[in-house]
């Protein structure tokens, strides 16, 4: 399932999930990936924790450093299991929905393989800077600590080893989780740009059952990303919102001063952390408040065409062949008349006035109870909760970035 189309829009794509460990095509790969994770996720860092320590510091063991190995593990954990699942069971394409994009407007495909590879800067933007920051203060670290492993001699080049596999590790697990957020923002990318396309077919179509069965097919492609990474969401917002208030405790807690090199970790993972989740919250809040405005747009139509056909005059053929006016906000230019807001051009039609009219008025209704949207059991993800989460987590990471930097 992976390695099929090799060649198509979702070539590095691939390409990232092969290097990373998460090729699962084959038996063989799948055990190699689950030895990649045990190893990076679980095993270094505690062989890291309990082997690493330093004499000649004041602290012999970083104080925070067990927690944000406890909150980078558990992230990737939720993360790497949520992205096996969907690869073995749908696969790459079929995650994304893709398997019916030829047949979208050429606007769309390409907008989409725009959108991919922003995916990949946007994953380069957080990973580069994080990555160097976390370097640095590795390289102070074991630079002064003492690496203790049964049977192997001490010395700088064993120091050089841990800090190489420690480095691996963090890219690892940061990896993992910052890639399901991207797929997931990619999956909603698909759905912002279908709802685009749906806009714009509600300027041209008046055929309302044609518009009916185009929304029901968006909104059950929504269902199903709801219901494929609604565990991921959930648990990734708890790990991250416990872990923040965790650190803030023993930050309070602790009585020493707390300087960069000794809570650097604790304010990298934080940073990785918030830009992950905001990026899942940010592309599942446009979907909402695009679905949003499809409602608007739709009771505007309805109220335009209502207004027109009441001011006709009941008794003229003409009245029967009327059809509403295009919608006032998809046109481009500002200075709309109210001539043509309300005029109604003749033209045949399958459907009289009152049977037209009663299609709009159940369209309205249908979509005003059936908004189309990212939702975790129930809870829809809208603009309010991303400011909500926005607001609580960044002051979180601020105040730890306080504290550490």
């Amino acid at each position: 399932r992976l390695l099929s189309n090799p060649r198509d829009e979702l070539q590095r794509f691939r390409l990232s999930l092969l290097w990373i460990g998460l090729d699962q095509s084959t038996p063989v790969r799948i055990a190699f990936s689950w030895i990649i994770f045990l190893l990076f996720a679980i095993v270094l860092p505690v062989i890291n924790s309990v082997a690493t320590s330093c004499s000649r510091c004041y602290h012999r063991q970083l104080p925070f450093e067990r927690l944000v190995y406890v909150s980078e593990s558990a992230l990737a954990i939720v993360s790497f299991a949520c992205l096996s699942f969907l690869l073995r069971r749908h696969g790459l394409r079929k995650v994304l929905m893709l398997e019916k994009l030829d047949r979208e407007s050429q606007e769309v495909q390409q907008n989409y393989r725009a959108k991919v590879n922003f995916a990949f800067r946007l994953l380069a933007m957080i990973i580069l800077p994080s990555m160097v920051v976390k370097l640095v203060r590795e390289i102070w670290w074991f630079s002064r600590a003492t690496v203790a492993l049964p049977g192997i001699p001490h010395g700088p080049a064993l120091r050089s080893v841990m800090c190489t596999l420690v480095m691996l590790s963090w890219l690892y697990k940061a990896g993992v989780f910052l890639l399901m957020c991207v797929l997931f923002r990619l999956m909603c990318s698909l759905q912002i740009l279908r709802l685009q396309g749906y806009s714009t077919l509600l300027a041209k179509s008046l055929d309302v059952p044609e518009l009916l069965l185009e929304h029901v097919r968006i909104r059950k492609q929504l269902f199903k990303i709801s219901h494929r990474c609604r565990i991921f969401i959930l648990a990734s917002m708890f790990i991250i919102t416990s872990s923040q208030f965790i650190s803030l405790f023993f930050i309070l807690s602790y009585k020493e001063s707390v300087h960069f090199f000794i809570a650097g970790s604790l304010a990298v993972s934080s940073a990785v952390q918030l830009s992950g989740i905001l990026t899942c919250m940010n592309g599942a809040s446009k979907i909402t408040h695009r679905a949003q405005k499809l409602i608007s747009l739709v009771s505007e139509w309805h109220a335009v065409w209502t207004c027109s056909a009441m001011t006709s005059d009941f008794n003229k053929p003409a009245f029967k062949t009327a059809t509403p006016p295009c919608y006032p906000l998809l046109r481009q230019q500002s200075d709309i008349k109210a001539c043509d807001l309300f005029s109604a051009k003749s033209q045949d039609s399958h459907y009289d006035n009152e049977c037209y009219f009663r299609q709009q008025q159940s369209f309205l209704r249908y979509l005003q109870h059936n908004s189309p949207g990212i939702s975790v059991y129930g809870f829809v993800l809208d603009r309010g909760s991303l400011y909500t989460l926005f607001a609580l987590e960044l002051s979180l990471v601020l105040w730890i970035l306080g504290k550490t930097v």
